[in-house]
């Protein structure tokens, strides 16, 4: 399989987008470690919903909402230029532009 210049580009970007989901994990869970070794455990064993806490866990937050469907907006673009090929071929060869600008403001908008 050939790989063109774009599509490197594509999968690096990506791969840099889920290294920063990754590290953010892991900031959360060890700040929620550090937490529980701050605050001392009740002593009465009191229910505890344990989906609510893990929602809680996994949870991201956007940063600008209207910045995240810019990104989302950027993405799809990209893809729609590969998409019809009845668009000029010089300017079908660019398709990775928005979609890696798209990933890239994207990644910057979780927190």
């Amino acid at each position: 399989m050939k790989f063109d210049f774009g599509t490197i580009v594509v999968v690096v970007v990506v791969l840099l987008f889920y290294l920063r989901l990754i590290l953010l994990q892991r900031a959360k869970s060890k700040r929620l470690r550090d937490l529980e070794t701050i605050i001392p455990k009740p002593k009465k064993a009191q229910p505890v919903n344990t989906r609510a806490s893990a929602a809680e866990v996994m949870r991201f937050r956007f940063a600008n909402l209207s910045l995240s469907i810019l990104a989302i907006v950027l993405m799809v673009a990209g893809a729609l230029l590969v998409a019809f090929t009845g668009l000029d071929p010089q300017l079908r060869a660019w398709w990775w532009v928005p979609v890696s600008a798209g990933v890239i403001l994207f990644g910057f908008m979780i927190r």
